[in-house]
């Protein structure tokens, strides 16, 4: 079974000449028209064996990106705490009168996939 995954021209690049891990960056997201999910610029995403995904930031902080990788390292804190907020449903949701103070993040799905295909 093949699993295909799409990703911008310029990460692709990247992958290719890469053996550690796959550099991206705001940049190389919006230059080819996807949205960048992270709060961060930049960052090295990789796999380590058994398709534990990570991603490390510039400042060399390193986030789980799936389970598997939140189980190899516990204390490891989760992409999710530098995943953006989705304004626009932010927008859509108080103006239906929601007050929760739940705050939905953009799909930050991509990273994991760029992890995964290094696996």
């Amino acid at each position: 079974m093949s699993i295909k995954v799409l990703m911008p021209l310029s990460v692709t690049l990247l992958l290719a000449g890469c053996s550690g891990g796959a550099e991206i960056s705001r940049t190389s997201f919006e230059t080819s028209g996807k949205t960048w999910p992270l709060t961060v610029d930049s960052g090295t995403v990789t796999c380590t064996g058994g398709n534990a995904v990570f991603f490390e930031d510039a400042a060399g902080r390193r986030f789980a990106v799936n389970g598997i990788a939140r189980n190899a390292e516990p204390g490891l804190p989760q992409l999710d705490e530098i995943t953006a907020v989705d304004q626009a449903m932010l927008r859509m949701i108080r103006a239906a009168g929601d007050t929760n103070p739940f705050k939905p993040r953009l799909d930050n799905s991509v990273i994991f996939d760029i992890g995964l295909s290094l696996c």
